[in-house]
């Protein structure tokens, strides 16, 4: 409920962010959400995500082994060897198996074709759609899969860029593609030295490293690359990301608010829809609450079933003194939901905003017959972690008169969060 909750999501909120990136096979994105969590989900999920990258990593060194890439087969070996729990080893002695044969069979002609699969992925030319410059005439009844499955994904990865920019990424050859892949197979440390070895001046140079610094936490110089980008070509999209949100972002994670809605509010002049949830965040941090609330709400008509726009909506409305509104925000949430599977489409409770709604409920004293049935189903999904939870088992307390109740807000004022303060000293006065 801070005010910069919205830049460290709850445990929940990981969780199932996690979850959501294990259901589409992105297991570095659901390895780095997990990271550090202590939920009692985590440590199931995490080995999830550490034997997909062994698979994957696994699969891959069997790739470049049939490309003749000895050094690439390295690299995901070792990768895999970074994530194995030692329940796998029979993949591994597989692997390495279908490794040494398919070496055996190529050892004669090894050099040859890793060059040549070498110069046809430099030649690559996915936007002319012509494959490689001078590519040799195929070997009948050879089809080289490996090459035609490069060729499709480099193809799609240049898609997602503008035209205007795409002639540039052609230009930068293999080495840039080669890169850009690393990345998008989770492995940004491995992409940056030859991204800082190519031309500064070139826009998706810049871009790439960006997306690589992020991934490593590295928001200062994520940043300055993103500037420099719009310094050589206007912020647009690309693929699933707008290059202008994408800097706001950065700039709200590193503190800087005011000027992270700057550069948002210039960007919505031409795209007045760009980066609409940001834009209520970064409105609800510098406290212009109506003009949030303002933007919630058309998100709410654009996107509908969110319980993230509900939530800070919610909080919105908070901190603008409307309690019995906010409520009302929430039971809205609410009623989107259907616990029971198979008379709706299914879609379980969000752990936030049952800790919410019944914490208001037991502050406000209006309904503490809901506030207990909120409390339960919360305690169903989410055990108690933080000093909010404590504060919600204390009003519980309170509100059923349990003989612990006195006890429970003592220990609650040892350590409460300046903002929380006022609160904890309205409805639960020592």
């Amino acid at each position: 409920m801070g005010l910069f909750s919205w830049l460290s999501p709850s445990p929940e909120k990981r969780i199932q962010k996690a979850k959501k990136f294990l259901a589409k096979k992105n297991f570095a994105d659901a390895r780095i959400e997990l990271s550090g969590l202590t939920h009692h989900e985590t440590k199931y999920l995490l080995d999830a995500a550490h034997a997909g990258l062994v698979e994957v990593n696994l699969e891959h060194a069997i790739s470049w082994a049939n490309a003749g890439d000895p050094d690439r087969v390295r690299v995901h070996m070792e990768l895999a060897e970074t994530y194995h729990n030692g329940r796998d080893d029979y993949a591994f002695k597989e692997t390495r198996r279908a490794i040494r044969e398919i070496r055996e069979v190529k050892q004669r002609d090894h050099d040859i074709k890793h060059a040549e699969r070498e110069a046809r992925l430099l030649a690559i030319d996915p936007i002319a759609g012509t494959g490689p410059k001078e590519a040799p005439h195929p070997v009948p009844g050879e089809t080289n899969v490996e090459d035609v499955e490069m060729q499709a994904r480099l193809a799609f990865l240049e898609e997602s860029y503008p035209e205007v920019l795409r002639p540039s990424m052609s230009r930068l050859g293999g080495a840039f593609m080669t890169a850009v892949l690393k990345i998008e197979e989770g492995n940004p440390k491995a992409a940056l030295p030859t991204l800082l070895g190519l031309p500064d001046n070139v826009a998706v140079v810049r871009y790439e490293r960006a997306r690589a610094a992020h991934q490593l936490s590295d928001n200062k110089a994520a940043a300055r690359e993103l500037r420099a980008f719009a310094e050589l070509t206007p912020h647009c999209t690309i693929g699933t990301n707008h290059t202008g949100v994408m800097l706001a972002q950065i700039m709200a994670e590193m503190g800087q608010v005011d000027d992270a809605l700057a550069l948002l509010r210039a960007l919505r002049q031409s795209e007045p829809k760009l980066g609409g949830g940001l834009f209520a965040q970064l409105l609800e941090a510098t406290n212009q609450l109506e003009e949030a609330e303002t933007v919630l709400r058309q998100l709410l008509l654009d996107y509908g079933n969110d319980d993230n726009l509900y939530l800070m909506l919610a909080r919105v409305r908070l901190r603008a003194g409307h309690r019995v509104a906010a409520m009302r925000a929430l039971e809205s949430s609410m009623d989107r939901v259907c616990n029971a599977p198979g008379s709706c489409a299914h879609r379980p409770a969000s752990p936030d905003v049952l800790r919410l709604l019944s914490l208001l409920y037991f502050e406000e004293g209006t309904d503490t017959k809901r506030a207990l049935t909120l409390h339960e189903d919360l305690r169903k999904i989410s055990k108690p972690t933080s000093w909010d939870d404590r504060y919600l088992d204390a009003l519980k307390a309170k509100a059923t008169d349990a003989t612990n109740a006195d006890s429970l807000a003592a220990s609650l004022y040892r350590d409460a969060p300046k903002q929380l303060k006022a609160n904890l000293e309205k409805y639960l006065p020592q």
